[in-house]
């Protein structure tokens, strides 16, 4: 509240001023001490009939969101298909498989392999995903099974209490693990309490960073 005090009135008669000041003062203590009765009052009958008063969380809520951390992989010599499909360069490949998985699982099969055709600058094809799959089977890791498998580090916990950003990383929407996508949709329930099934899916598709909705993120969204 703002009390306003005009400079000729305060000039001409300041006693006047000081005194109104002092009343209005005076009238908000006043209010408090009767808000603060009437609280009371009400406090004392909610404990004699037994209720008990909830207090409130007003912490904020704090995100599951995490940041998609991409690792670094051992530079390639021999790129292309031709480097890609050298029998010599498979304990390299298994290597980077491995921290591929380490780093970031849970990783889907289709992500996996588009990581490291990228590194190694290929294009896709039916013999170098031949390859990539020879090579996975030895690869230590944990996989669960849904529209394609995907691969955890091994020993790892599934039950994970985080789902990652998709900015900037390029992941499709069915490489996003259902674990991932349980923990997001978990949290909005959390935070919006009624949402209608239409509304959420498309409330998820965006926390993925999906802009526009298609069907293959629907379905994704709703697996």
């Amino acid at each position: 509240n703002i009390f306003r005090i005009w400079t000729l009135d305060w000039i001409e008669n300041a006693d006047l001023i000081v005194e109104s000041i002092l009343e209005k003062v005076n009238a908000l203590l006043l209010k408090t001490e009767e808000h603060d009765h009437i609280l009371a009052n009400v406090t004392e009958s909610i404990h004699q009939n037994g209720y008990h008063i909830e207090e409130i969380d007003y912490s904020p809520i704090i995100s599951k969101q995490i940041p998609y951390e991409s690792t670094h992989l051992p530079k390639a010599f021999a790129i292309g298909a031709e480097g890609l499909e050298d029998l010599g360069n498979r304990a390299l490949i298994h290597r980077q498989m491995e921290l591929l998985i380490h780093h970031e699982s849970p990783i889907s099969k289709s992500f996996l392999y588009k990581r490291i055709m990228e590194h190694w600058e290929a294009k896709p094809s039916v013999k170098i995903e031949r390859i990539l799959s020879e090579i996975i089977v030895d690869v230590p890791s944990h996989v669960t099974k849904h529209r394609q498998p995907f691969y955890w580090k091994e020993q790892s916990v599934v039950d994970i209490n985080y789902y990652r950003s998709n900015a900037g990383i390029g992941r499709n929407s069915e490489d996003i693990a259902p674990e991932e996508i349980i923990v997001a949709l978990q949290e909005a329930v959390e935070q919006n309490l009624s949402i209608v099934e239409d509304d959420l899916v498309r409330y998820l598709a965006r926390q993925f960073d999906f802009q526009k909705m298609g069907k293959q993120i629907e379905f994704s969204m709703r697996y």
